[in-house]
């Protein structure tokens, strides 16, 4: 549990604190006392060249088939509107909430430690913007934190395998596909835990996976699925994270969530 008496006079900026992670980012600050200002497309010129402690990017694209069908807006939305967001805003430190999919190849935790030679040839879509995203930020600022994410869960969720089945509505995912998840407070509580540390990238994810069959049998989702749909099997090395911030495991990630659905009923 995170004091209150934690960082009280700090001033935070959220970029994209209407969206599913940045808005559950805004309550949470909110809650432990922190001055946050959410910035969207309708007050961001108000807050240009204003100054804050912490920065926090959890604006652009997060929809891979977007990115894949519409990449020159994916690209505007990811890439141009971090570049801009570096410039546009004044701020002790920059933290840029990136994703998982910068790598490539999840099959192997090998393949998604934080210091892999990533090929960005190979990359989907999505995956370069974000990468491209990064560079930008390790370039141009002097302080930031870069956090990889996996699959995130929260109330405001709008989309992913477990929202879809959740609602009922039609699955993208082959079930025998494995993703890993977080909750968007432990997202909130590792950004704090990293107050004194600049300059890193961190994978921020639950531990081990969830497969999307256990999640079709917890809900008794009764849609057809098609055995034509791709799988993912996400494996992601999370050891340099586990060594300052105690993640719980991806299914722990999910009993939560799936506890917060029921009390809202």
């Amino acid at each position: 549990m995170v004091s209150k008496k934690l960082f009280v006079k700090k001033k935070v900026f959220i970029l994209g604190g209407n969206g599913f992670i940045g808005s559950e980012l805004v309550t949470y600050f909110k809650h432990y006392n922190y001055d946050v200002f959410s910035i969207t497309r309708k007050n961001y010129k108000k807050f240009v060249k204003k100054k804050c402690n912490l920065f926090i990017n959890a604006n652009g694209n997060s929809r891979k088939y977007f990115a894949s069908k519409y990449p020159i807006d994916d690209f505007k939305l990811n890439v141009i509107g971090t570049i801009n967001s570096v410039f546009d805003f004044k701020y002790d430190k920059y933290v840029f909430l990136s994703s998982i999919d910068v790598y490539g190849n999840f099959n192997k935790k090998t393949s998604t430690k934080e210091k892999t030679k990533i090929n960005k040839n190979t990359l989907s879509y999505y995956g370069f913007t974000k990468k491209i995203s990064e560079e930008l930020i390790q370039k141009y600022t002097e302080k930031y934190l870069i956090l990889r994410l996996g699959g995130v869960l929260g109330k405001n969720l709008k989309k992913n395998p477990i929202f879809d089945i959740s609602n009922n509505k039609k699955l993208f995912v082959h079930p025998k596909s494995k993703f890993s998840f977080i909750s968007t407070y432990d997202i909130f509580n590792f950004i704090l835990k990293t107050e004194k540390i600049n300059n890193e990238i961190f994978n921020v994810s639950g531990e081990g996976t969830l497969t999307i069959s256990d999640v079709i049998k917890f809900f008794n989702y009764n849609k057809n699925v098609s055995n034509k749909l791709p799988v993912f099997n996400y494996l992601i090395d999370i050891q340099k994270t586990k060594k300052i911030f105690n993640l719980k495991k991806s299914n722990y990630y999910f009993k939560e969530f799936a506890n917060q659905l029921n009390q809202a009923l």
